[in-house]
């Protein structure tokens, strides 16, 4: 992963919460908004986009979730927390956005028409 991607990761994760404040969605400790990473253990450029997502997650506005997706295990590295049904999470997330193929390490905020930082 370039360091211009590296960067785009940390500062999609780090500014998400700001963005959806403006867009009016409300954000505050009773009515958090939900980040969702999808990652894997074989994948190089997830522990960057974890560190990000783990630099908001004390944020009482913030709802940060992490799930280990099981499509790297056929690269010959298996995830021991990946599970199919989190795979599946980020297929949904790619079809309510009418994108066809899915990648790591996204991160989404909790509504499949909402923001995605890549």
């Amino acid at each position: 992963m370039t360091i211009w991607l590296k960067l785009g990761v940390g500062l999609a994760a780090l500014t998400l919460p700001a963005v959806l404040r403006e867009a009016g969605y409300a954000a505050d400790a009773a009515h958090p908004t939900v980040v969702e990473l999808f990652q894997s253990q074989g994948c190089s450029d997830c522990p960057p986009a974890a560190a990000n997502v783990a630099a908001i997650s004390d944020r009482p506005d913030v709802l940060a979730l992490s799930f280990a997706v099981d499509y790297w295990d056929r690269l010959g590295w298996k995830d021991t927390f990946s599970k199919p049904a989190w795979t599946a999470r980020e297929y949904a997330y790619a079809h309510a956005m009418r994108r066809d193929d899915v990648y790591t390490p996204p991160a989404a905020q909790g509504r499949p028409s909402g923001a995605v930082g890549t």
